[in-house]
């Protein structure tokens, strides 16, 4: 049985290392990957495109993440990166709906712990 917008094949891997020692003490480093293999896109797998029936199918992806966390006190900041390698993908969300996912995302965040 095919499920739609359910991929055979999905997975995420991550990894972090925080350095114990030295200049780079404080330092949290972390990367991960996401794949999702394709699956259909659409109900009943099967749709009229100008009349012609078309399987509609949502291609497989991977993307790649990563953060380094600097912690010095009570305050950290971080560096994150997501969808690094700027992969353009499809998220099927349900029978009638695809979206794009998102592109390359940077961001810097401060916080502080009392």
């Amino acid at each position: 049985v095919e499920v739609y917008v359910t991929p055979e094949h999905q997975f995420n891997a991550y990894a972090a290392y925080t350095f114990g020692a030295g200049f780079l003490e404080n330092l949290r480093v972390s990367a991960g990957v996401v794949h999702s293999g394709s699956t259909f896109a659409a109900l009943p797998n099967i749709v009229a495109i100008n009349g012609v029936p078309t399987a509609v199918i949502r291609p497989a992806y991977t993307i790649a993440n990563a953060t380094a966390s600097y912690r010095i006190g009570p305050f950290r900041i971080d560096a994150i990166a997501s969808n690094v390698f700027d992969k353009r993908y499809f998220l099927a969300r349900n029978a009638a709906q695809v979206n794009a996912g998102e592109p390359r995302q940077l961001l810097l965040r401060g916080s502080v712990r009392f």
